[in-house]
């Protein structure tokens, strides 16, 4: 697989989850990197289906093998740090409250993750916005 570059695979992952915009759990709510339904975390959008496991529901973003899929997806120069903000900005998002994906940037903000991350964020976001 191809390495991208970290603007490569944080675009495929923002697109992917903002337009599902929701949270991807299981039926008691707790999160997934792939739900049932077909909703996936953010993480999860940048593991190619090649490298999926089921057993990646039970680890965190840090984990060898989920960090493993995600390297081999293309997803190398994502570190073990901003993959754990980017999990745990998804996983807090409340919907309830905030739409999701607006809930999900603040999060991102509220975690001090890089700011040319949340930028990209929002940009990915208002991209999407617009094809709605």
């Amino acid at each position: 697989m191809k390495q991208l570059t970290e603007t490569e695979i944080l675009t495929k992952m923002f697109m992917g989850m903002f337009k599902q915009n929701a949270r991807s759990v299981n039926s008691d709510g707790a999160c997934l990197y792939r739900a049932p339904c077909g909703n996936k975390c953010i993480i999860g959008h940048g593991i190619d289906d090649s490298e999926y496991d089921e057993s990646f529901n039970t680890q965190g973003a840090t984990d060898y093998s989920v960090r493993k899929a995600l390297n081999n997806s293309g997803g190398k120069c994502i570190s073990a740090t901003l993959a754990y903000d980017l999990q745990d900005s998804h996983d807090e998002a409340d919907s309830n409250t905030t739409p999701f994906n607006q809930q999900f940037i603040k999060n991102l903000s509220w975690r001090e993750a890089p700011q040319h991350v949340i930028k990209l964020a929002k940009e990915i976001l208002a991209q999407v916005e617009n094809e709605k």
